[in-house]
């Protein structure tokens, strides 16, 4: 609780009464306190966090942000978006996206991005509205999350799969294999030589069809 009092005084110079006022300041510094908490969360937050406004001036980014672009706050908040990323990745990339964001949409996409530093990553972004407590919307908030290592992995085990598939068509037997529903999943080039089935009429077919063979010819 905080408060304030004045004295008031008679014509005698003698106090008579004391004037004061008492407000509850509890909320205030709760307010304060989750304020901070939440600074604090979005600061160490390893995705990079922004706040853009309709005008696609950044006014506010944490560290992650900073760190990836090599730059410090005041090199970032109260530039444009195409002052940090380039105007090129702006126009073709992003302005349309942000748009669509500040139009109320919230708009989420790939794509691959040379930083200063760590270079070309792929990363996952999404643009949501920012809407203030009268309903209208002040600006996008942004967060960036890095999928490089991920996206490699993937990448990796597709080629890995393909070589696999490969090597398993053109071995000189006969190979096929089925799910737990009884449907061919796998069906190589013997299999097509000898049984007269392309691949492609047989994968997802059950492994009872009839007739299991057929002329080549």
């Amino acid at each position: 609780v905080e408060g304030r009092g004045q004295a008031v005084y008679d014509d005698s110079g003698q106090p008579v009464k004391m004037m004061g006022t008492v407000a509850n300041i509890d909320y205030r510094k709760q307010a304060e306190a989750d304020l901070l908490r939440y600074e604090r969360i979005v600061a160490m937050n390893s995705d990079l966090v922004a706040l853009v406004d309709r005008t696609y001036t950044y006014q506010m980014v944490n560290r992650a942000y900073l760190r990836r672009f090599q730059k410090r706050y005041e090199e970032i908040v109260g530039h444009s978006v195409a002052d940090i990323v380039g105007s090129q990745v702006f126009e073709t990339e992003l302005k349309h996206r942000l748009d669509r964001a500040l139009a109320g949409k919230r708009v989420q996409f790939k794509l691959w991005y040379d930083f200063p530093i760590a270079k070309r990553r792929y990363l996952s972004i999404s643009y949501t509205p920012y809407v203030e407590p009268d309903k209208t919307i002040s600006g996008v908030l942004v967060s960036i999350r890095d999928l490089t290592d991920l996206q490699r992995a993937e990448t990796e085990l597709q080629q890995s799969e393909e070589h696999l598939h490969q090597i398993l068509q053109q071995m000189p037997v006969l190979l096929d294999a089925f799910d737990a529903d009884g449907n061919i999943v796998c069906w190589n080039q013997e299999c097509e030589r000898v049984k007269g089935y392309t691949a492609e009429e047989v994968i997802g077919k059950p492994t009872n069809m009839e007739p299991l063979y057929r002329d080549p010819a």
